[in-house]
């Protein structure tokens, strides 16, 4: 196998191109539902009897040992997306009482319930233009700021979003949501070093922030601290030890330093938490193939790509030769 494609793909649905309204502490962050299968067709081969399926491959797994891997970076692709799985952790707090004129306040009320009405329909224009409108009556109030910021974020405004989220410190330099959400846009921006220093900030103002380690050990990924990113993700799995995207996290984290054994162990563990997951097959055929495990392996490419996992075609191309890939 000259290199193992696409390793992780903390994101791309801009966080599953959603937006919602969490508490700190909420765990509900599955991204993928049922998806259309697409086939993956048997081909006659003309293999002597006697011979080896997989020989073709040993010689490149030789050339990708866990001493190489992580240092090739025609190997090993890092992507974002399926990695952090979270959204966006908008909190809506009461402001403080202003000295509006009660017209003011009024349609302040007004336009935010507009907005969060667009936020319904995932109209998020929509609801810019009715927080912009709020923001003019009272252009401090944290709660219309950070909904703004987030609606910037979804649209790919990330730079308003992050002109928002700053406002935002100033008016609550405290709250550790805000340093989530500014560690998340920095995520999306692949600015990780940027984001760590955030995700820091969340955890020191709430040591039980799961969404910001699990955040923080994505980033420690994405810059190749698999180390630190492993503690983060036994932290959340301390913290709730349901949490799907830690086991996949943390066993994507164990594959890139060589402890295959342990890694398919951990996303063995996480389909079990969400067996519809078509990356976690991939990521744990990747595990089986350096441990030569070439069966499970292929059976695992192969229900990842009905389960719309690209990379997975390559496989079952190169190494699992016995099938061709169709459209």
């Amino acid at each position: 196998m000259n290199k193992l494609v696409a390793f992780i793909t903390l994101f791309s649905l801009l966080w599953a191109g959603m937006l919602i309204t969490a508490q700190p502490g909420q765990t509900d962050f599955e991204l993928y539902g049922d998806e259309k299968p697409i086939r993956a067709k048997k081909k006659k081969t003309n293999k002597k009897e006697g011979s080896d399926p997989y020989a073709n491959v040993y010689e490149a797994l030789e050339a990708n040992s866990p001493e190489t891997a992580t240092q090739k970076k025609e190997t090993i692709t890092l992507d974002l997306p399926p990695l952090f799985e979270g959204f966006i952790d908008t909190v809506v707090l009461r402001a403080k009482k202003s000295d509006l004129s009660f017209r003011d306040r009024e349609n302040i009320k007004y336009y935010y319930s507009e907005a969060l009405q667009k936020l319904q329909n995932k109209d998020y224009e929509g609801m810019i233009k009715y927080l912009s409108k709020s923001l003019k009556k009272d252009p401090n109030r944290k709660e219309l700021l950070q909904l703004r910021a987030n609606a910037f974020i979804e649209s790919g405004k990330f730079r308003k979003g992050i002109k928002d989220l700053k406002k935002v410190l100033k008016v609550a330099p405290q709250d550790p949501t805000v340093h989530y959400n500014m560690a998340s846009v920095y995520s999306k921006s692949n600015k990780f070093k940027k984001a760590i220093k955030h995700f820091d900030k969340a955890i020191y103002k709430n040591p039980n922030y799961l969404l910001a380690f699990q955040g923080r050990a994505t980033a420690l990924t994405m810059v190749h601290k698999y180390g630190a990113a492993i503690e983060d993700y036994n932290r959340v799995i301390q913290i709730n030890n349901f949490f799907t995207a830690a086991y996949k996290g943390r066993g994507i984290a164990k594959t890139m330093t060589g402890s295959f054994e342990d890694a398919s162990s951990d996303l063995t563990k996480a389909l079990q938490l969400s067996p519809k997951d078509g990356y976690i097959y991939y990521y744990r055929g990747i595990a089986f193939l350096q441990m030569k495990q070439f069966s499970n392996a292929c059976n695992d490419f192969e229900e990842a790509y009905t389960r719309r996992v690209r990379d997975a075609a390559y496989q079952l191309e190169k190494v699992c030769n016995s099938y061709s890939v169709e459209e």
